[in-house]
């Protein structure tokens, strides 16, 4: 029943597509039972008939699959109705009390307000020339006097059917709404959260920065003062930028979505230049990189996603290190992609924080062997951009003993290079 639905798709969407394949499934099953009393009851114009609405209603899952969705439902409402019409004008049957049924039907399944204005005319104009006997054909043979009788029964279950289900998808609507209410109100309040710890760790180093120019500029700060608090300063405001960077692709990430433009890439070139980057924040914690566990792989993905994605782990990695640690980088080769991890012996990341570190409505951040600040976002953004580009992001870690970060990277369309 739920052939047709896609991820993306609104609840309604999802919905309507739904009934539809429950109408067509219900009618064909319905028609496939009839045919065999119409063929015992020598009716052979009812057969066809049946035949014609068995083949529309099984049709209609096979449609929803392909790019005729959305006329599917119009093609199988006329067949049907013309069907009905038919039925009950050749063999008086009281199959057009199933026309009325189908106006309803409409209002629930179709979005276009005109589409369902004419098929309701359509059918009420159906049902008045049959009910007032405006055609009366008598060459055929009438059904039994149980059989009309049969049907009044089955378009009442039916009619009853149809309105507890549609009772309960609207209930479900009205628990989905709740549901998504509830998250959009949980993820509004992480990021005021959010905003008031981004507002705090910037404020703090631009302050520092304005008093030691303020201090600059009334004379009272000695060369030698500056040449200490230099440094101390310069790491304040490249966190803080780092930050900014952050918060910048998240917001774009946000606001246009991701754009990939995958292309080969040769990793160990991509991490030397990374490398280069942030080698400030090495240098201020004497840390070792070791690079040998990279062989020259290429790698596809969005160059510029790949270098965000690795600098923010190698950061990561900086922050929770102890000084004159070290961090490793190595590939493990995988059938179809290349998985780049990230190891540090830093402090590594308590069970607690373990559990909702890539959770996609919180944000967790925590201070580095340095006192370093983040915004909780690095690792959220890490996820996101690898993902758009078919890859994948997994930690392991043990508190007080470091942590590891696997970047699971595609391979090259058509590439075998096993490196």
């Amino acid at each position: 029943m739920n052939t047709g639905v896609t991820e993306g798709m609104t609840f309604v969407e999802q919905r309507q597509i739904v009934i539809v394949n429950i109408i067509g499934f219900l009618g064909g099953t319905i028609s496939l039972i009839v045919v065999f009393f119409n063929l015992f009851n020598g009716l052979p114009v009812l057969v066809i008939l049946n035949m014609i609405t068995l083949v529309t209603g099984y049709s209609i899952i096979y449609f929803h699959k392909t790019r005729f969705r959305k006329i599917a439902p119009v093609i199988m409402g006329f067949i049907y109705s013309v069907c009905f019409a038919l039925g009950s004008i050749l063999c008086n049957n009281n199959t057009e009390l199933f026309l009325l049924l189908y106006i309803g039907v409409y209002f629930i399944v179709l979005n276009n307000i005109r589409i369902i204005l004419l098929f309701s005319a359509f059918n009420a104009l159906l049902f008045i020339i049959i009910s007032f006997h405006v055609f009366h054909v008598t060459i055929f043979k009438p059904v039994p006097d149980l059989r009309k009788k049969a049907v009044i029964v089955l378009g009442i279950s039916l009619f009853f059917f149809f309105l507890h289900y549609f009772k309960s998808q609207s209930r479900a609507y009205q628990s989905e709404i709740e549901r998504r209410n509830k998250e959009l109100d949980n993820a509004n309040k992480e990021k005021e959260k959010l905003f008031a710890v981004i507002a705090h760790d910037i404020r703090s180093p631009i302050l520092s920065v304005l008093n030691i120019l303020q201090m600059i500029q009334d004379g009272t700060l000695a060369a030698q003062e500056l040449e200490q608090v230099s440094g101390n300063l310069y790491n304040q405001v490249s966190n803080v930028s780092e930050n900014i960077d952050t918060i910048l692709h998240w917001s774009q990430s946000q606001l246009k979505g991701i754009d990939v433009k995958a292309q080969k890439i040769e990793l160990l070139p991509l991490v030397t230049r990374v490398i280069a980057l942030i080698q400030f924040q090495v240098d201020s914690k004497s840390l070792n990189i070791n690079l040998s566990g990279i062989k020259h792989q290429l790698v596809y993905a969005d160059p510029d996603h790949l270098e965000l994605v690795i600098r923010n782990l190698l950061a990561n990695a900086i922050k929770f290190s102890f000084k004159e640690g070290s961090i490793e980088l190595y590939t493990t080769l995988q059938q179809n992609s290349i998985e780049l991890t990230i190891q540090d012996h830093g402090k590594g990341i308590s069970v607690d924080n373990a559990l909702s570190l890539l959770d996609e409505l919180s944000f967790i951040s925590t201070y580095g062997t340095d006192n370093e600040k983040g915004t909780g976002l690095g690792l959220k953004l890490c996820k996101e951009f690898i993902r758009k580009n078919g890859g994948d992001l997994r930690f392991s870690s043990m508190e007080g003993k470091g942590a590891s970060f696997m970047v699971t990277i595609p391979k090259p369309p058509g590439d075998y290079y096993t490196g």
